[in-house]
């Protein structure tokens, strides 16, 4: 209701000379209007509960012009009447006096149920807000909810692929993707490391998600394609070398200083970009310490201009192409 009655404040009492108009449209006496601004609570410094007064006041307003309007008569109508029945008239509906400049015909009846017949009672008008205002907070609920599920997706993601990176070195005392007996103890399918220890290079990069599903440690097939998996800095990869995550950029691993105030290089497993800084934040918090450039996970340095100040994550900047490491 807050909401609804802020946007109500701005549109209307905001809009300069929006009374003036209606009054010389013919639908409002201008005298009413002034009147209803004097004795307004319509004031952004007042509370909730009186703007919320402010908007049933607009909405009688609202409901009192579309009542009155379907019955003002034409000029023709206006001949005829004697002064004294013309005031009597009048007083029943001033709106005419904007209106009628001839006299009216002396059997001319003002007709009230004509006039309400044509407008929304208040009644109709206050449901159809509160049916807006469910829908509003209903989408930014859903909004809220996906966004929750989807940092939940990623911190499985990245659980996992850890728990991966270390089964596999357990299992085969190397690296996945650096395993230079990959071909003999995995599949002769697979593309072999160097065994120097480090993932440093394309070949190996795109050798460690072919190696951890052909070892069953990672659900998918990988094609340990050296062309498609970029460099060790960016976040360039294909989907049959490299998995997605949720918002469709590739998780890669690599052997560098890409994290923001790396003091030297590690293996990081990079998040992908095209990540709401929000999202980041929130993943932040729940793997590490939630610092941008401090703990374990840290905004990528390419990204930390735009997705990051002073050591925090920029949520208030609502970036929506972001991207962060995770440091072994």
């Amino acid at each position: 209701m807050e909401m609804i009655s802020t946007a109500i404040y701005f549109i209307v009492f905001k809009v300069e000379n929006f009374y003036s108009y209606l009054a010389k449209s013919g639908r409002f006496f201008e005298s009413e209007l002034t009147d209803a601004l004097e004795n307004s609570v319509c004031t952004p410094d007042k509370s909730v509960r009186h703007r919320s007064l402010c908007l049933l006041g607009l909405i009688w307003l609202v409901n009192r012009f579309m009542n009155i309007s379907n019955d003002k008569p034409s000029v023709d109508t206006c001949s005829g009447i004697a002064s004294r029945d013309r005031s009597i008239h009048l007083r029943r509906n001033r709106l005419f006096a904007a209106t009628c400049t001839k006299p009216l015909p002396h059997n001319y009846r003002f007709n009230r149920s004509l006039a309400r017949s044509g407008g929304f009672t208040l009644i109709e008008i206050a449901i159809v807000l509160v049916v807006v205002t469910l829908i509003l907070a209903g989408v930014l609920k859903g909004q809220s909810l996906i966004d929750s599920a989807r940092v939940r997706s990623m911190a499985t993601d990245v659980t996992g692929i850890r728990a991966a990176w270390y089964s596999f070195q357990d299992r085969y005392r190397s690296l996945p993707g650096d395993f230079p007996n990959a071909r003999t103890q995995i599949d002769d399918a697979t593309v072999p490391g160097n065994g120097n220890g480090r993932i440093d290079d394309s070949r190996e990069r795109a050798g460690v998600w072919q190696q951890l599903a052909l070892a069953g440690f990672i659900k998918g097939s990988f094609d340990g394609l050296e062309s498609s998996a970029g460099t060790a800095q960016d976040m360039n990869c294909s989907a049959s070398t490299c998995p997605r995550n949720p918002y469709n950029g590739f998780y890669k691993i690599s052997y560098g200083t890409q994290a923001e105030n790396a003091a030297g290089p590690a293996h990081e497993i990079f998040t992908g970009d095209s990540i709401p800084v929000n999202i980041l934040a929130e993943l932040d918090n729940k793997l590490d310490d939630g610092k941008a450039d401090a703990g374990r996970f840290r905004v990528h340095r390419d990204f930390s201009g735009s997705c990051s100040v002073d050591g925090e994550w920029n949520v208030s900047a609502g970036h929506a192409n972001c991207a962060a490491v995770l440091r072994d």
